[in-house]
C-alpha cells in the first residue's frame, strides 16, 4: 500500500522474494486504489487486476500485459490461473440499487488475444449453460492442470449456487491451446473455405449436429444432419470468420470457417 488519493490508501499489487524482498507489479504505478496479485502458478506467472484491468504477469520474462474490460462491464479480474497459463476470472458492473453484477470470464491464447466470457466458450463447445440472468458469476478457481474450474452464480451471497466446470475434450495444454479432436481432422472435411453461399462436409462417419458461432460466441445457426455428408448454407450470414463445430456420436470437430 502506499499513501494518498486524498488521504486514503492505494493497493500496489507486489510479489515477495523469499529474501522478503517486496517487489511491485507493472511498469507504473497504479491509478486507482484497489489493485492486487491474486494467484501465481508453478511457472511463477501471476494473474490479478491492475486498474480495473485483468492482467498478467511473466516473472521469468519480466512481461507484464494488461487485458481489454468485456464490452458493457466497467472492471475485470483474473482470480486464478493453472499451470498451463489458463487464467480465470470475471468481470463486473452495476446493476439495480447499485448491485454489482458479474459474469466469469477465461483466458487463453488458444481462446483469443483477449478474456473471453466462460458461458460462451462452453457454448462453443456444445455445452449449453442454464445460468441465473445469462451469467455464470465468479470464476474463483482453476485447478493447476487447467481441467476444472470453480465458482459460483451470479446471484445474492446467501442464494447463489456453486459450479464447476470439467474441460474433458476441451483440454489447455502448453504451447498447443485447446485441443479437440483435431488430431481426427482427416476424417472429416470442409470446403470450400472461404466460401460465399455454401459449406460442403463431408465425413468418414455419420455427423449428428453442426453448429456455427460468431466471434462473440453466439449460435448463429445449427443444423442436424444424421448422415456422413451435408451442405450448409451460409448466405444469410455476414462476412467474417465463424466457429464451425460439428459433432459425430464419438468426436467433435472444429474449425474455422471464413464467409466472405
Amino acid at each position: 500500500m502506499m499513501r494518498g488519493l486524498g488521504g486514503g490508501t492505494r493497493r500496489i499489487p507486489v510479489y515477495i522474494t523469499p529474501d522478503l524482498e517486496i517487489i511491485p507489479v507493472g511498469t507504473t504505478l497504479p491509478q486507482f486504489s484497489t489493485n492486487a496479485v491474486n494467484d501465481i502458478n508453478a511457472s511463477s506467472v501471476m494473474v490479478g487486476d491492475f486498474d480495473n484491468q485483468p492482467f498478467i504477469y511473466d516473472r521469468g520474462t519480466d512481461e507484464f500485459t494488461t487485458f481489454d474490460i468485456p464490452f458493457g462491464y466497467i472492471a475485470a479480474t483474473f482470480t486464478s490461473v493453472s499451470n498451463n497459463g489458463v487464467a480465470v476470472g470475471y468481470a463486473q458492473k452495476f446493476g439495480e440499487f447499485g448491485s454489482l453484477l458479474r459474469d466469469a470470464i477465461i483466458y487463453h491464447p488458444a481462446l483469443s488475444s483477449q478474456p473471453r466470457f466462460l458461458r460462451d466458450v462452453l457454448l462453443i463447445n456444445g455445452l449449453d449453460v442454464n445460468a441465473p440472468n445469462d451469467r455464470m458469476g465468479t470464476a474463483i478457481a482453476i485447478s493447476p492442470n487447467g481441467e476444472y474450474v470453480a465458482g459460483w452464480d451470479d446471484q445474492s451471497p446467501f442464494a447463489a449456487n456453486g459450479w464447476v466446470v470439467y474441460f474433458d475434450e476441451l483440454l489447455f495444454e502448453t504451447g498447443t491451446g485447446i485441443t479437440t479432436n483435431e488430431s481426427k481432422v482427416s476424417n472429416l472435411s470442409l470446403f470450400p473455405n472461404p466460401a460465399q453461399d455454401l459449406l460442403t462436409l463431408s465425413s468418414t462417419e455419420d455427423v449428428m449436429m453442426v453448429s456455427l458461432y460468431n466471434a462473440q460466441g453466439q449460435r448463429v445457426a445449427h443444423h442436424t444432419l444424421g448422415s456422413s455428408s451435408g451442405v450448409i448454407d451460409i448466405s444469410a450470414l455476414s462476412i467474417g470468420v465463424y466457429t464451425l463445430r460439428a459433432t459425430t456420436r464419438d468426436s467433435s470437430f472444429v474449425f474455422n470457417v471464413v464467409k466472405e
